[in-house]
């Protein structure tokens, strides 16, 4: 019994970490940089590898490219590039960008 619990409470603490995180994710988007959740299509979401989609800016290019970045990459990202989340606003020039990261006329 006393093996069950400390197996409960490493699970626990993981859950706990994981919606922190997210939670830290979500509240970043906010900022005066940042890509607005509310404008961002939803915001970021995680997939079962931990990766969340994100439209990386190619500045030479002038295009955004779609990515795939683990939940600390896309937040350095929408930080400090002028990145989306599909379907959003750039986190800069606050361009509108559609699902597969064209740029909206």
């Amino acid at each position: 019994m006393h093996r069950s619990i400390k197996v409960d409470w490493a699970r626990s603490a993981m859950v706990v970490a994981l919606v922190t995180l997210i939670g830290l994710a979500v509240m970043s988007c906010g900022g005066s940089t940042a890509t607005d959740p509310a404008d961002a299509g939803g915001g970021l979401e995680l997939d079962e590898n931990g990766k969340t989609p994100i439209c990386h800016y190619q500045q030479d290019l002038g295009t955004w490219t779609l990515t795939m970045l683990s939940l600390e990459a896309a937040l350095e990202h929408l930080d400090k590039h002028d990145d989306a989340v599909p379907g959003g606003l750039t986190a800069i020039t606050k361009t509108r960008l559609d699902n597969q990261c064209k740029k909206v006329q």
